[in-house]
């Protein structure tokens, strides 16, 4: 079933404002013509008459009443009289009308017979009815004409002998279809698509342009969610496949837009931390000055008035809750806090670093065969630089007493970490190294360091750990063990040599170059 439909349009500009405005355009039923078509014959099973319609009296009656209103058409009534003002209508367009109204009212009396016992008859039936009404295009030509020759086949079978009360009964309903059919659609305001398109695109402007605000408003401005618009079940025509919508009323639909405003809330999550929290909080401000001024000039309904409160509570509320961040953010506490807390993740990354150096280091014997504790350490301070934007780490610099080895500060020149790096000899050296790396390389600030042994003479590396161990927790200022980060890298809290009240971490790192 083909047809083509023509659009009439008079002002283009209105056509595209319409469009920029709200993502539709309304149309009255004088701007558009949609050709008329033949129905399909294959779907009943009696063939028309021969010579039709002058096959008998009655077709050749019916088809003279129907030629009497064509030759008076289409100054027949005031609705098809204003066909006269289109620059589009040409009465000999419509020539064919008269016989194609006698033949399909023929072809739906012989299909109401067939049918009419059929498990879904009504539907079958009316489905039809439907199907041959649409095919005289629009505007409509030759339906009505059509029904009321199909009203009058029907009434003829209520005069029949051989009728039973089942039957009188089908009938009679198929009577009422038309008899409702011929009725003038009354339209419901509050129930105009474009009334609702309207609604909705209000909402989407009163919604903040916050977050998954944004996400949502960018998504659906200026589109036509017909799924939000209908209600109940979709109806579609077995024979035109065309489908018909029930579309909500207005209040409905806003009801739904104040219950799609509340899960969208529930679901927000606010990025309040000492990264975003400020600007978060100059977007929330700006959003609920807006809003305040579109209650100055929108008319808002009552039910949507629901959503606008939601909305300003919501605002108010994460604005205060900002307020309140922006507090403890500023406070001194949280400040050595985070500044801690930075600390922490710095050293664990720097540990990694060391760690997988290592580990990969290990597996090169050919080179690191010749290489000493020095060479080692040149290996190492590349990939430390590389790893860390706002961090230097450099060999042989001096601090407090001597030259370290490794040492790794921050861009304003705090000491985060110092290393030491040892050839594996024997634990006779592990606390001369460990003395070495308190008393002559931690100053009071510096509370991180490290011994780094590289085992390349000794086969059993699991001995070494258990001696490095052994004379590590002996030392003076040793406190306690915590969690080795690795097998292979040992992890332990001493006094700090020079303030007993505060503490230094040491990590132990093992690597077998052996």
């Amino acid at each position: 079933m083909d047809t083509q439909i023509k659009l009439y349009i008079n002002d283009i500009n209105y056509l595209e404002d319409q469009i920029n405005t709200n993502g539709l355009v309304k149309f009255d039923a004088d701007d558009f013509v949609m050709d008329s078509f033949e129905i399909n014959c294959n779907f009943q099973q009696t063939p028309l008459p021969e010579n039709f319609p002058l096959c008998c009296e009655s077709h050749k009656r019916v088809q003279d009443n129907i030629q009497v209103w064509f030759d008076k058409f289409p100054n027949c009534c005031e609705r098809h009289s204003k066909l006269n003002t289109k620059e589009w209508f040409n009465k000999k367009n419509y020539e064919h009308v008269p016989l194609k109204v006698n033949k399909q009212a023929y072809y739906t009396n012989e299909f109401v017979v067939e049918n009419l016992y059929s498990d879904d008859w009504y539907s079958i039936i009316t489905d039809y009815f439907e199907y041959n009404f649409d095919s005289f295009g629009h505007p409509n030509i030759g339906g009505y004409e059509y029904q009321s020759v199909v009203t009058s086949y029907l009434q003829a079978h209520l005069k029949g002998e051989a009728i039973d009360n089942d039957e009188i009964g089908k009938v009679n309903r198929l009577i009422n279809y038309f008899e409702n059919q011929k009725k003038p659609i009354v339209p419901i305001k509050d129930r105009d698509i474009f009334i609702l398109q309207i609604a909705f695109q209000k909402w989407i402007e009163t919604l903040p342009d916050i977050k998954i605000f944004s996400d949502f408003k960018s998504k659906f401005s200026k589109s036509l969610p017909l799924n939000l618009y209908v209600t109940g079940e979709v109806k579609v025509n077995r024979y035109t496949k065309r489908a018909k919508l029930t579309v909500k009323l207005l209040e409905d639909l806003v009801v739904d837009l104040l219950n799609i405003t509340k899960q969208i809330i529930k679901s927000i999550s606010l990025e309040n931390d000492n990264k975003h929290f400020q600007d978060n909080l100059v977007k929330i401000i700006s959003e609920e000055h807006l809003l305040k001024q579109r209650k100055l000039f929108e008319n808002y309904s009552k039910n949507e008035k629901k959503y606008i409160k939601i909305l300003e509570k919501w605002l108010f509320n994460e604005k205060e809750y900002s307020k309140e961040l922006i507090n403890i953010y500023s406070s001194e506490n949280f400040i050595k806090q985070n500044e801690t807390e930075n600390k922490k993740n710095l050293i664990s990354k720097i540990v990694e670093k060391i760690y997988s150096f290592g580990v990969n280091l290990e597996k090169y014997e050919s080179i690191n065969e010749y290489l000493d504790e020095e060479k080692l350490r040149d290996l190492l301070l590349p990939g430390l630089n590389s790893s860390f934007d706002n961090l230097s780490s450099t060999g042989e610099t001096f601090n407090k007493k001597g030259k370290t080895d490794i040492l790794i500060q921050d861009i304003s020149g705090d000491i985060l970490f110092i290393a030491e790096c040892k050839i594996w000899k024997g634990q006779s050296k592990i606390l001369d190294s460990l003395n070495q790396l308190f008393d002559r390389y931690l100053n009071w600030r510096t509370d991180n360091c490290a011994l780094i042994f590289f085992n390349k003479n000794t086969k059993n590396v699991t001995d070494i750990l258990v001696k490095i161990n052994a004379n590590i927790t002996i030392h003076p200022l040793y406190k306690n063990k915590t969690d080795d980060y690795k097998e292979t890298v040992q992890t332990y809290l001493f006094k700090h040599p020079v303030d007993n009240n505060r503490e230094i971490r040491l990590n132990v790192f093992l690597f077998n170059c052996f």
